[in-house]
């Protein structure tokens, strides 16, 4: 029996720019959780709301393409060695100095935005609610093209 699944994954990138940067992600099997080493905001995503949408763009992406696109083998066979260890907890639980915005969220604001623009209902007052959404250094820029 398999029980609770988590994972985590920590890379280090150079940036001439920046420097080393960390990039850490974990999901516990319901939420995926990402973050860098930079900043103290990071996304969350509900997997199950992710492949919902990444199931309904293939769909979309089929129609206009008349194939889908190439994917990834996820049936692949690959050869592990494992060990048992006491996991330590600690690892497997979001920073709790980021601010983690819910992509979910984003992307239903997204489409409604959409949505609202295709109908031409109060489409530039609902972009510009959605600044509200955004960081504070880019919100003032983004409230400042929609004439607020």
């Amino acid at each position: 029996m398999w029980g609770k699944v988590s994972t985590r994954d920590d890379d280090w990138i150079s940036r001439r720019r920046f420097g080393w940067r960390k990039f850490s992600s974990i999901s516990d099997g319901e939420w995926v959780y990402s973050w860098n080493s930079m900043d103290n905001k990071g996304m969350k995503a509900k997997i199950s709301e992710m492949e919902k949408l990444a199931s309904q763009n293939q769909n979309q992406n089929q129609n206009q393409m008349g194939q889908p696109e190439q994917q990834l083998n996820l049936e692949e066979k690959f050869q592990y060695h494992c060990e048992d260890w006491k996991a330590d907890e600690s690892l497997f639980l979001p920073d709790e100095k980021v601010d983690f915005m819910d992509m979910g969220e984003m992307v239903q604001q997204a489409q409604q935005l959409q949505n609202n623009l295709q109908q031409g209902s109060n489409g530039l007052q609902n972009m510009c609610n959605m600044c509200q959404q955004l960081p504070q250094e880019a919100r003032a820029e983004c409230l400042k093209s929609c004439g607020q």
